[in-house]
């Protein structure tokens, strides 16, 4: 580039064109103009391998930006989550005390107890010679006109009472099960005696002096008239048909 004024060149300035080649400084009466042509040597594959790395650059601080601050595939991220409910302390609630199932639930149903079966007394006794009281809780050895039933070991005998009507108070169940008292006393009523022959297993219905009814099963017989046997016994808490 040269100065476009006519006539000589200014003594003040350097010559014009003072940096040879395709590139360098120049100035005129215009000011001064820099030309930046490509440097020497560099082909115009090295220029577009140098564009093509640039567009990579940029495309990469962009896919950066977008990343940042766009929106984000993490759902974690992306959009609030709802907190999940407090499902509370686990296993079942606490039972109350004197309660053997759930909260609301009806507690179980006791079993009936023996003054609710109508039984005075139930358990083992020992039965000889001497004779044994059952209207007595718990039933008591005792003889002569007090005793309801004597066993003689010797001989495997049971010795009652007799009644006005002539009927003793002692019957052999030979029934299946185990009689009620009602179904004792009947049996009583119709068949009694006062006197028996049993083994070790024998039941026997008695009548008691005070008109009670109970059961007697023969457990052992013994072998001498003082200590005798034994026998399971459930005595009957109603009286002649009163309880």
């Amino acid at each position: 580039m040269t100065d476009p004024r006519p006539g000589p060149p200014n003594p003040g300035y350097p010559p014009p064109n003072t940096i040879k080649g395709s590139a360098g400084l120049q100035y005129g009466a215009h000011g001064v103009q820099v030309n930046v042509p490509a440097p020497a040597g560099l082909g115009r594959g090295v220029v577009t391998m140098l564009v093509l790395a640039s567009a990579v650059m940029l495309a990469g601080g962009l896919f950066s930006l977008v990343k940042l601050f766009g929106p984000s595939d993490d759902p974690l991220l992306s959009s609030p989550q709802p907190l999940a409910p407090n499902p509370g302390p686990t296993g079942a609630a606490p039972v109350p005390d004197g309660s053997s199932g759930p909260v609301g639930a009806s507690p179980p149903a006791a079993a009936p107890s023996a003054a609710a079966q109508g039984v005075r007394w139930q358990g083992r006794v020992r039965l000889s010679l001497l004779g044994l009281r059952l209207d007595a809780a718990p039933p008591s050895a005792g003889g002569g006109d007090s005793a309801d039933l004597q066993l003689n070991p010797l001989d495997g005998s049971i010795t009652g009472t007799s009644g006005p009507a002539g009927l003793g108070n002692l019957v052999l169940w030979t029934g299946r099960g185990t009689p009620t008292a009602r179904q004792c006393a009947d049996s009583i009523s119709q068949d009694g005696a006062s006197y028996l022959q049993v083994a070790e297993g024998s039941v026997l219905c008695v009548g008691t002096r005070a008109g009670r009814t109970a059961l007697v099963t023969i457990t052992s017989l013994g072998t001498d008239f003082v200590n005798g046997g034994t026998a399971d016994v459930i005595v009957w808490s109603e009286i002649s048909g009163r309880s």
